[in-house]
């Protein structure tokens, strides 16, 4: 089993790869801050594809949002 560090490491190497360079900093960074307070227990089991799949949903839905 991954360890929190380890499965967040590998959802930010998706990121880089799927996102395009200009939207790939923020999206990895916006991910990492999604997932910090999540206990272990609570991404036990789950895959990183499934990790970015979550995380992305949410980055795309804020960065398509406008203020107020």
């Amino acid at each position: 089993m991954l360890a929190k560090d380890e499965l967040l490491d590998r959802v930010a190497d998706r990121v880089r790869e799927q996102m395009p360079e200009d939207r790939a900093t923020p999206a990895e960074e916006f991910a990492r801050q999604y997932y910090a307070w999540s206990p272990r227990e609570d991404l036990e089991g789950r895959s990183p594809i499934d990790l970015y799949g979550a995380a992305m949903s949410q980055f795309g839905f804020a960065y398509q949002r406008p203020p107020g």
